[in-house]
């Protein structure tokens, strides 16, 4: 996140004292660069209720010191007062930490007025490192940032009782995670942009689902183990067998060929645990001939 710094003139009164004895050079003045938002894409529902990124909502203003830092000396402050650009207002803020040129810099602890907690690393006014950011919602996010964005490892637990470890890429899951779902259900695999790409879905009900994935649905090709011992490996798409597959039948049956919303549909053969042999056109799941 990125900060306008408003020091009380008791405040500044003591930094300009302290750099009268330091030798420590300030920043005349600092500009404002604006910055665009990455977009917050999430893959599923309750990852977007309550995570509210004070500076990320409507934009972004970095405060960069024009002067350079080679002689300047990190201090510490309390109670800093800061504001950051929210969706509809400004947030006001009390930091307390380490600060470089007027902006947290090293480690600190910044406390928004609506109850969101960030304590960790900071460099040149942005979380960067190593971070614990405390929502207001309920939310929780503990890992690496860079640039105010969550960016590497990390575990963001949500109010609702789901929890995603694992790679992040610009606020966004990214590379491999797990996320644990509010039902029972557990998702391990590759991430892309905040959606699952290709991995494995441990089901509460016992099936286990290993392959693509495409808008939160099973696609492409993949393989499905039924807590009832049945068995598919084959194609998939919106989530249903589609296309070309195997399907292994708890009473011995065999089947092979084309599936449409998860029957049987087209060319195809069944092989019968009694030794009968069916080949032909299938229409939703019943043999023509």
């Amino acid at each position: 996140m990125d900060y306008k710094k408003k020091m009380s003139s008791a405040a500044a009164a003591v930094v300009f004292a302290a750099a009268a004895f330091t030798g420590v050079t300030l920043p005349a003045k600092s500009i404002q660069s604006p910055l665009t938002p990455a977009a917050q894409v999430q893959e599923h529902p309750a990852e977007s209720k309550g995570t509210v990124r004070p500076s990320a909502a409507s934009g972004r203003a970095v405060f960069r010191s024009i002067d350079d830092t080679a002689t300047a000396q990190l201090e510490t402050v309390t109670n800093m007062e800061m504001t950051a650009p929210g969706e509809n207002e400004n947030l006001h803020a009390l930091y307390t930490g380490q600060v470089l040129n007027g902006l947290p810099h090293g480690q600190g602890r910044l406390v928004y007025d609506n109850g969101t907690v960030y304590e960790g690393s900071w460099a040149n006014g942005m979380e960067e490192g190593q971070g614990t950011m405390n929502y207001a919602s309920g939310n929780t996010y503990t890992g690496s940032y860079h640039q105010a964005l969550r960016n590497g490892q990390g575990t963001y637990v949500y109010a609702t009782g789901e929890v995603y470890t694992g790679n992040w890429t610009n606020d966004k899951y990214n590379g491999q995670g797990t996320l644990s779902y509010t039902n029972g259900d557990v998702y391990t695999g590759s991430w892309s942009n905040g959606a699952r790409v290709n991995g494995t879905m441990t089901y509460a009900n016992g099936n286990v689902y290993t392959g693509g994935w495409q808008n939160k649905k099973r696609s492409g090709q993949g393989t499905m183990w039924y807590a009832n011992g049945e068995q598919y490996t084959g194609g998939f798409s919106l989530g249903c067998r589609n296309g070309q597959g195997e399907y292994y039948y708890k009473n011995g049956d065999y089947y092979t060929g084309g599936w449409r919303s998860d029957k049987r549909h087209g060319n195809g053969t069944l092989y019968c645990a009694d030794g009968t042999v069916k080949t032909g056109w299938w229409v939703d799941d019943h043999f023509i001939k």
